[in-house]
């Protein structure tokens, strides 16, 4: 059983936490980082580049230049560039 000290605690943490969200928190910031606005910066790291050019040249071989672009753009956003 939870002690009342221990409760108020608890309480008390997640106050101070909110007060240091609603002070902190940057809205700009915020907008800043959404995948709309990093998604030209992702496209131009230099794993991505990398796994895409690959994707690129096996798709070459066996699909249209048209699916091929759709398949790409859909791969996209599957790519983890930290593990490139």
């Amino acid at each position: 059983m939870e002690s009342k000290t221990n409760t108020n605690e608890k309480e008390i943490n997640l106050y101070d936490i909110n007060k240091r969200i609603e002070n902190e928190y940057c809205h700009k910031t915020a907008i800043e980082l959404t995948d709309e606005r990093l998604i030209d910066k992702y496209r131009e790291c230099q794993s991505v580049k990398k796994s895409v050019n690959k994707l690129n040249i096996v798709l070459s071989k066996y699909v249209n230049e048209e699916n091929k672009e759709k398949i790409i753009e859909d791969y996209l956003f599957r790519i983890d560039p930290c593990r490139n």
